[in-house]
């Protein structure tokens, strides 16, 4: 989307969801055992990042002519910043960390998977062992990701009038048989019809699919960004608790009841009563939102190591995380406007 075009709220919003994932990552037990089950519901941020696809990707569609150039478009907008963070992860740990772990960040292999967008375990399905991981592991959402651009655009394309009802079908056929290849209920009933090595080897191939996992987060934003237009096509207002209901039956606790309440609110507030949510039209908050993408890329493994050397060295205690999430904050911003856009303009010329 063109800075003109953008929803400056929906910006506001992906900064809200990487400080989220920062608190979840950066609180975890692995860190502070004390706080990990505390911070566990910052994992809400990726799912707020999947609606707000839904939604974008929504628009995108409506304003791009045909589906290779919404693929192309779609390559240029996430792979810059990909080789930038990327690079940064894996010369790090390769070139210069010596501590304990994060070896899969120092194979250069997974350097390479990292920048194809492609899920490491589509290359372990030849061996069916884990051989290749994630150079980074919170860079497993963004196969996710790209499968959903992938799927919506081809129902998109092939269809425009129904690609909402092709991509409902789709997760309404999927969900239900990932969680039976993926869940331990699942095993439970598979196990007196496979062996245990055939339910291990389709459990990988399930989490190739993983898009099946999250598939109605990305629905609730298509169908908000239908309703938004539209404020009295109620049948998207009734979609969205639909997709809220089974994403709670699904992994029901108290954090993704209140994640999923929020979340009808802001629906609500963001179609109907949109006076109240003008707080987050604040430029500084949109600022940090629109470098969230680089955020997100950088901060899990490099962040995590961050934190552990300034408390062993300085024993800042809780301080260490927020001295790390303001240095990521930083570095998104800087990586957005001088590097990122730089390389999106390059490889444009080379895609024109």
């Amino acid at each position: 989307m063109k800075p003109s075009n953008r929803i400056k709220v929906l910006d506001s919003l992906r900064l809200f969801a990487i400080l989220l994932v920062f608190l979840h990552h950066y609180y975890s037990a692995g860190i502070y055992p004390e706080l990990g089950k505390l911070f566990h519901f910052g994992a809400i941020g990726v799912p707020l990042f999947f609606i707000i696809s839904g939604f974008v990707i929504s628009l995108t569609l409506e304003r791009t002519p045909n589906y290779l150039t919404y693929l192309k478009n779609r390559f240029i907008r996430l792979s810059p910043a990909m080789l930038i963070c990327s690079t940064i992860i894996f010369v790090f740990f390769h070139f210069f960390y010596s501590g304990d772990g994060y070896l899969f960040s120092k194979d250069i292999n997974n350097y390479f998977i990292a920048n194809t967008f492609i899920d490491p375990h589509v290359f372990d399905l030849k061996s069916g062992t884990i051989k290749y991981y994630y150079l980074d592991n919170a860079f497993w959402s963004l196969w996710v990701e790209v499968c959903f651009y992938i799927v919506l655009g081809a129902f998109f394309y092939l269809k425009r009038d129904k690609y909402i009802i092709f991509y409902s079908i789709f997760c309404l056929i999927g969900f239900p048989i990932y969680l039976l290849f993926s869940s331990h209920i699942g095993y439970s009933l598979l196990i007196n019809y496979f062996s245990e090595e055939q339910l291990k080897y389709y459990k990988l191939i399930a989490r190739c699919c993983a898009l099946f996992s999250e598939c109605f987060w990305f629905l609730i934003g298509i169908f908000l960004c239908k309703l938004h237009q539209n404020n009295r096509d109620y049948k998207f207002l009734l979609g969205i608790v639909i997709c809220l209901f089974i994403c709670l039956i699904r992994d029901f606790s108290l954090v993704a009841l209140i994640f999923n309440i929020l979340i009808f609110i802001f629906t609500i507030l963001f179609v109907y009563q949109p006076k109240y949510l003008k707080f987050l039209e604040q430029s500084f908050l949109i600022k940090i939102g629109t470098a969230s993408y680089c955020m997100y890329l950088i901060h899990y493994h490099l962040g995590v190591v961050f934190i552990k050397y300034l408390n062993q060295n300085y024993h800042l205690g809780y301080i260490s995380p927020i001295i790390t999430i303001c240095l990521v904050i930083f570095f998104g911003l800087f990586c957005y406007n001088y590097l990122e856009i730089n390389l999106i303009k390059f490889y444009k010329k080379i895609f024109k």
